[in-house]
């Protein structure tokens, strides 16, 4: 990238100026990307920590379920399934260093289900559920979490790069050429003033 510009004092001091703002914003962007990149790897252990716990969750509610299935007959379980009732959603953004995440809430609405009306097999199954639930819609904000900082540090790291590889070292070079064509300009002017010195002290 290469920067049209006039060779002039006013011109030299509008990119100097623009060259140390562009020095602190690479300077800003790149604590940011340093801060995202923690962020990414504290967020992917985290992430790694609840789909653990996610699956353990899920292997004791399918052991139950086995259990519970074995124990019951088949119209008992059907009229169960029946009334196992709907999963409402509903999902909360907010703001966090200009990163907008997600956090989800649900809530189970049974169609009339007494543990104290069922056998101790389905208990554990039905309440196990709720659990599997919980870690799954976790799970959904990490991994949420993380695409929004992988896209933002994307971003950041663009930026960076552009300021760094493009930007900076163009105003630079239209800075070194200002310079060397106003120092050739106030040699050629001080090799005028010396002829007409010479010219004068002749006559």
């Amino acid at each position: 990238m290469k920067l049209r510009v006039n060779p002039n004092r006013m011109q030299l001091l509008k990119l100097k100026k623009r060259e140390v703002i562009a020095k602190r914003g690479h300077s800003l962007l790149q604590d940011k990307l340093e801060k995202l990149l923690i962020s990414a790897h504290k967020t992917i252990k985290e992430l790694d920590d609840i789909f653990k716990q996610y699956l353990q969750e899920v292997d004791y509610f399918l052991k139950d379920f086995i259990i519970f299935r074995a124990q019951t007959t088949k119209d008992f379980y059907e009229n169960l399934v029946k009334d196992v009732g709907s999963l409402q959603i509903e999902e909360k953004r907010e703001q966090v260093f200009n990163l907008v995440l997600s956090s989800f809430t649900f809530e189970l609405s049974d169609k009339e289900y007494l543990l104290e009306n069922s056998s101790g097999s389905w208990d554990k199954v039905y309440l196990k559920r709720r659990v599997v639930l919980e870690k799954l819609f976790k799970l959904v904000e990490f991994y949420r979490k993380l695409e929004v900082i992988s896209e933002e540090l994307k971003r950041t790291r663009r930026r960076v790069n552009a300021l760094e590889y493009i930007l900076i070292p163009a105003i630079s070079q239209a800075i070194s050429y200002i310079e060397e064509k106003l120092e050739e300009i106030e040699r050629e002017f001080i090799s005028s003033l010396l002829r007409i010195k010479d010219i004068v002290r002749k006559e």
